[in-house]
């Protein structure tokens, strides 16, 4: 699966963290409708901090840098989809396997369904945040 690429500037380096000012990409956002909200003026800039250790070379303030978001189109599939599939299991197992002729009993299972959907999306979301998401950073270039 594609992953998203941004880039961005060094703006601050301490012991154990990297801050990052995400540059706005000039042409994906000026095609994107939702483009003012995500960079809607100066004091509104997106900042990312990442520890050292995780990069391969040493960070300087003015170096540019490639972000690159390896599994969020993954985690998007996954919020979208998985609390879909859940409701559409809780609806076929009331109709087709249980044989449940009342709508308002295959409506609620369906629900339930969905319901143990947004549970399992949680167990997931709790598992993506103790681990982080992983961000590679390649240098691209110093001001």
């Amino acid at each position: 699966m594609e992953s998203i690429k941004e880039f961005g500037k060094i703006i601050a380096v301490n012991d154990h963290f990297v801050r990052i000012e995400v540059q706005p990409a000039e042409q994906e956002c000026h095609r994107c409708a939702m483009a003012s909200l995500c960079f809607s003026g100066q004091e509104n800039k997106k900042r990312i901090d990442l520890e050292r250790k995780q990069l391969s070379f040493l960070p300087k303030v003015g170096q540019r840098v490639e972000l690159q978001f390896n599994k969020v189109l993954e985690y998007s599939f996954l919020v979208y989809l998985l609390p879909l599939l859940f409701f559409l299991l809780g609806l076929f197992i009331s109709s087709m396997i249980l044989k449940l002729s009342n709508e308002l009993l295959i409506f609620a299972s369906a629900m339930l369904g969905l319901g143990v959907g947004f549970f399992v999306l949680r167990l997931v979301n709790n598992s993506v945040s103790k681990n982080g998401l992983k961000i590679e950073l390649k240098l691209v270039g110093e001001d």
